[in-house]
C-alpha cells in the first residue's frame, strides 16, 4: 500500500514538498567554503559556461548560488521527476533526457536553455553510472556551444551517504561544506570521437581533483565564505 502511494502522483507531490522544505532548511544552516570562483567567472565572462560534476553531490551544489540559473539534464525516470521538481524549487531550469535514452533530445534541450541564459550543468556520470566515470555529453555540448567546460565538486564535513549507486550525500545541519571549481577546459568545434574520448577522460580526472580538494578544504577549514 505504502509503495503504491509513493509511486503515485500524490506520493511524488508529497515527497517533493517534503524534500524541498528539508533541503532548504538544512542548507540555510551550512557554512560554505568556495575555491576557484574568481577563475571560473573570469573564464566565463558574461556568458555561462558548461559545468560537470559527479552524481551524489547535488544537495551540496544547491547551497552555492551562481551568477546564472542552472540548466540541468534530468532523466525520464520517476526519480528524475521528483528531482526535477526539487531543482525547480531552487530556481533552476530543467530539460529531460539522458545519455542512454533521449540523449540527443536532452543535449538539444540544454543548448536551448543555454540560449535562454542558463548554465548547462551535467551530473556527468549518469544516469546509471558507472560511478565517477564521465560520460561524453558535457564535452560534446561545450564543443558545440564553443563555451568553457568547468569541472566542479563539493564535500561536507558531516554528511550521510546513501547506499544508492550514486552514493548520494545528504548534508547534516550546521555542517561546513566546500565547493571547488577547477580550471576551465576549452574545446574546438567539430571534435571527432577520439578527441571527445580523450577530452572526456581529462575532464573526469579534473572533477576527481575537485572532489579531493573539497575534502582537503573541509579538513583545513579554509576558503572564501559564501
Amino acid at each position: 500500500m505504502a509503495s503504491r502511494i509513493l509511486k503515485s502522483g500524490l506520493g511524488t507531490a508529497v515527497a517533493h514538498r517534503s524534500i524541498s522544505a528539508a533541503a532548504r532548511g538544512t542548507l540555510k544552516t551550512v557554512r560554505l567554503l568556495v575555491e576557484g570562483e574568481e577563475a571560473m567567472l573570469s573564464a566565463a565572462g558574461e556568458t555561462p559556461p558548461v559545468f560537470a560534476f559527479w552524481h551524489g553531490k547535488q544537495m551540496l551544489l544547491l547551497r552555492y548560488r551562481l551568477r546564472w540559473p542552472l540548466g540541468i539534464l534530468v532523466s525520464h525516470s520517476r526519480d528524475g521527476e521528483l528531482l526535477a521538481r526539487v531543482l525547480s524549487d531552487f530556481g533552476h531550469r530543467i530539460t529531460r533526457g539522458s545519455s542512454s535514452k533521449g540523449g540527443a533530445e536532452g543535449l538539444a534541450g540544454l543548448a536551448e536553455l543555454y540560449r535562454q541564459g542558463c548554465a548547462p550543468c551535467f551530473a556527468a556520470d549518469g544516469p546509471r553510472g558507472p560511478y565517477h566515470v564521465l560520460k561524453p555529453g558535457a564535452v560534446r555540448l561545450a564543443s558545440e556551444l564553443g563555451r568553457p567546460l568547468v569541472p566542479a565538486s563539493a564535500a561536507a564535513g558531516r554528511r550521510l551517504t546513501l547506499g544508492s549507486w550514486d552514493r548520494l550525500e545528504l548534508v547534516a545541519p550546521f555542517s561546513i561544506a566546500a565547493v571547488v571549481f577547477g580550471p576551465a577546459f576549452a574545446f574546438p568545434r567539430g571534435m571527432d570521437e577520439d578527441a571527445v574520448r580523450m577530452a572526456t577522460e581529462k575532464v573526469g580526472r579534473a572533477v576527481d581533483a575537485c572532489t579531493r580538494r573539497a575534502e582537503e578544504m573541509i579538513a583545513e577549514g579554509k576558503g572564501c565564505r559564501a
